[in-house]
């Protein structure tokens, strides 16, 4: 019973540190990419899906 404690212990704490990682352009590298037009014209029967900087997507159905 102890180990399964540990287990689940020690999975939520590295949860919690990996949980926290974000992903970030500090260098601006992928500010100018040559595939963002192409990433901005993605669409779906709904509409656009790729073109929100914060990734939204749209659910066909």
């Amino acid at each position: 019973m102890k180990r399964i404690v540990f287990g689940l212990s020690l999975s939520t704490a590295v949860a919690y540190l990996v949980g926290g990682v974000t992903a970030r352009d500090l260098d601006g590298r992928y500010a100018n990419s040559p595939l963002k037009p192409w990433f901005d014209h993605l669409a779906s029967g709904r509409g656009l899906c790729c073109s929100m900087a914060d990734g939204e997507s749209v659910a066909d159905s």
